[in-house]
């Protein structure tokens, strides 16, 4: 018997070292819980909200300058609202974020997605659409927006 069978044998079988009754619920709860992560990590759950980060400030500022570049705009990044990530081959995010005119001061609410791939040190942006607010998001926005 090779040493990794004995190992295996000695440490990965319950018959050999079973859980002291007392410890079991512990145990229980412990594996679930690391399973549970673990699920979270692997499954590919879709989005996922993220906190805002750098990395997602980064992407809204992107997403604005491409814009203005595509449309000869002047937009100007004021703030992200929301954002979510997708991991697929980099990961892409889906941000909502208040932008405005330079010459104006009124705000305007849109929906960008941006696909970085860091390790090709490229990003794309995918959309950029203004997005008309739901009632609870108005609720949150401030005053001396517009939804065009």
């Amino acid at each position: 018997m090779n040493t990794k069978s004995r190992f295996l044998r000695r440490f990965c079988t319950d018959t050999t070292y079973p859980i002291p009754p007392n410890l079991k619920r512990e145990y229980d709860v412990r594996s679930m819980a690391i399973t549970e992560g673990f699920r979270r990590i692997c499954k590919a759950e879709g989005k996922v909200p993220v906190e805002i980060g750098e990395r997602e400030v980064a992407a809204a500022r992107f997403a604005v300058d491409e814009y203005n570049k595509r449309q000869n705009d002047d937009l100007s990044y004021e703030r992200v609202v929301k954002a979510e990530r997708l991991l697929v081959a980099g990961s892409k995010y889906y941000l909502i974020m208040e932008v405005k005119k330079k010459e104006r001061e009124e705000l305007k609410i849109c929906k960008a997605e941006v696909w970085d791939r860091p390790w090709l040190k490229q990003k794309q942006l995918k959309v950029f659409e203004f997005k008309r607010p739901t009632a609870e998001a108005e609720a949150k926005v401030k005053p001396g927006y517009s939804c065009e």
